[in-house]
């Protein structure tokens, strides 16, 4: 009896110790649903996020509001996703201090480049060279943000340097099976036919990856309005190339995109998710296989499943 008794107590002050042990002892704060997805992915049970901009806004136009700024000021960690994305970052840089540790994952990642005398990488009016911040298109981009956010979280948390190692590899697996799946569902569009003709330019990554044309209507912003005359090219471009299907954007206008359609005659894919998931499943993994699905069922010959 005493012997059962003993162990009893030994196995609740170890649950007791480990329920510590796996205490959030990191606040992150995060200016972007893509980085607070990859931060949880890595931080588990020792970080708390308060996400900043949520799911379903567009990360175009999003700024921080006031109570969202001491949020920021609060934490351990403030996360963007870098790249240009966050225009607002030097006056957040000003109001939270120098001693704010600020990580903009995407500026460690190899950078896209658009190059505009490729005629529908940029709409006109942006400059050449410009960098398309939209880098979680890109499986390889999202597993070497894992290692970037694993190598923060363990200088900042030391003790659980193995923790987070251990959960990055198995998001990184996961993230290999979620490539080959991918990889597997778009050899079922013929190479003519991998054209992605969206409403603005995110999804260059992902095109470059698994060998499409991006043909979007305006250029790296939301905000950016695209010129008549590009339109028009685009539009002799759809018919041209017999482009299938143009896709939409979720959270973004489509009034553009639709006018496209009209003028072209093309039909209309289902909405694409470029800078934010779902809010039902709000996860990267979630988001690329959406959206590799849609193209899929958009542009696929049919009888090909």
């Amino acid at each position: 009896m005493k012997n059962n008794f003993a162990t009893v107590v030994l196995s609740v002050v170890a649950a007791i110790i480990g329920v510590w042990s796996m205490q959030a002892e990191i606040t992150v704060a995060s200016l972007n649903p893509i980085t607070s997805d990859l931060v949880r992915q890595v931080g588990g049970e020792r970080i708390t996020v308060a996400e900043l901009m949520r799911v379903g806004e567009n990360p175009h136009i999003y700024e921080p509001s006031p109570a969202q700024l001491r949020q920021a000021a609060s934490s351990d960690l403030v996360l963007a996703a870098g790249m240009g994305l966050e225009t607002y970052l030097p006056d957040l840089r000003d109001s939270l201090g120098r001693g704010k540790r600020i990580l903009e994952v995407g500026n460690s990642l190899p950078p896209l480049k658009l190059r505009d005398d490729k005629l529908f990488l940029c709409c006109p009016g942006h400059e050449h060279s410009s960098v398309d911040p939209h880098w979680w298109h890109s499986i390889k981009n999202l597993q070497r943000a894992t290692v970037i956010i694993e190598t923060t979280l363990t200088e900042l948390d030391p003790e659980g340097g193995q923790y987070f190692r251990e959960r990055g590899r198995s998001y990184r697996h996961r993230l290999d099976e979620l490539e080959k799946w991918a990889r597997k569902e778009i050899y079922r569009i013929p190479r003519k036919d991998r054209v992605l003709t969206t409403t603005h330019t995110a999804f260059s990554y992902f095109c470059r990856d698994f060998g499409f044309k991006a043909v979007p209507l305006r250029g790296l912003s939301t905000e950016v309005a695209a010129e008549p005359h590009h339109l028009a090219a685009v539009v002799e471009t759809i018919k041209k190339e017999r482009i299938k299907a143009i896709f939409p954007e979720k959270y973004i206008s489509r009034k553009l995109l639709d006018s496209v359609a009209r003028e072209s005659g093309v039909r209309i894919g289902a909405p694409l998710l470029s800078g934010t998931p779902e809010p039902v499943e709000p996860t990267c993994e979630a988001m690329f296989r959406y959206n590799v699905q849609a193209i899929v069922r958009a542009l696929a010959p049919k009888g090909t499943e």
